[in-house]
């Protein structure tokens, strides 16, 4: 749990540093990782963070995400409504798997949620 840990105190420290604070924090320890493609749970900490939605804070996730990649974190897709698909395709939810699962049951592309179309589709 250490470098965990390490990595939520430098999360942290750069809010701090940003002068971004959170008003809800929740911070959890995860169990063992579920395999399942797009599968948010990861052995490790899972932190959630509530913001007030500005241009600053929004920059400021942004530049969070890069440091979630470094780290092989993700983002819980059921709680999201701003990440990009640079960032999506840059997470590991076993993608490839899942699309193609998905070509096979749906080749005709009709089944899309707002969701899909943003992290899969968008810019």
């Amino acid at each position: 749990v250490t470098p965990y840990i390490d990595f939520v105190k430098e999360i942290f420290t750069y809010l701090q540093k940003k002068k971004v604070f959170p008003y809800l924090v929740v911070i959890k320890k995860m169990g063992k990782e579920n395999k399942n493609f797009l599968s948010f749970p990861k052995e490790g900490i899972t932190v959630a963070l509530d913001f007030p939605v500005n241009i600053d804070t929004l920059k400021i996730l942004d530049e969070l995400d890069q440091e979630l990649i470094k780290a092989k974190g993700r983002i819980y897709l059921a709680k999201d409504a701003r990440m990009s698909k640079k960032v999506f395709l840059n997470m590991d939810y076993k993608i490839n798997e899942f699309v193609k699962l998905k070509e096979e049951i749906d080749p005709q592309n009709t089944l899309m949620s707002f969701l899909w179309r943003r992290i899969y589709y968008g810019k």
